[in-house]
């Protein structure tokens, strides 16, 4: 007696990172420090409640020349099932005027259908950097320490920011 069986395979696609945003900017460079949540993007709803967020995504101040280099920022991560986002927002006063900093994902991090990302992204090729906007620079006109200065009305003294300032605060 000879018996035939029929199976069917179905092999789900493995998740992906399509993109991330820093705040509301796609670019990465030169973000105003006011700029503090990230979102990663994901080709599939995340099973978010199954992992330690702050396990997964880390975010690392790997600027050259500084002590703290390679230091974890601190942070919030935010993820709900169902979702193909997940949100880091940075502890206040954690992202430095000039730095560079590096974002990478555990691996692990899997779907709702358990199928982990498909490759390391905290290896080089599959993380991210962003930098922070150079502090604020201020030029007074005169410059400090001149001598016979002659003020007439309607001279003024200038003060120039290298960015916009909120007069309100």
């Amino acid at each position: 007696l000879q018996s035939s069986v029929a199976v069917n395979i179905t092999i789900l696609p493995v998740p992906e990172v399509t993109g991330i945003t820093y705040g509301n900017r796609t670019n990465g460079d030169n973000l105003p420090v006011t700029t503090t949540s990230l979102t990663l993007l994901f080709t599939d709803a995340m099973a978010c409640d199954q992992f330690d967020l702050g396990s997964i995504l880390q975010v690392h101040d790997i600027t050259p020349d500084v002590p703290e280099t390679n230091t974890r920022v601190d942070g919030n991560s935010v993820c709900t099932n169902g979702n193909q986002k997940l949100i880091f927002t940075a502890a206040d006063q954690e992202l430095k005027y000039g730095h560079t900093y590096r974002v990478s994902l555990a691996t692990g991090f899997a779907n709702e259908n358990d199928n982990p990302l498909s490759l390391t992204y905290g290896s080089a090729d599959k993380s991210w950097t962003f930098t922070m906007a150079q502090a604020p620079t201020v030029e007074i006109v005169p410059v400090d320490g001149a001598d016979n200065i002659a003020i007439t009305l309607p001279d003024h003294i200038f003060l120039t920011f290298s960015e916009a300032m909120d007069c309100d605060t």
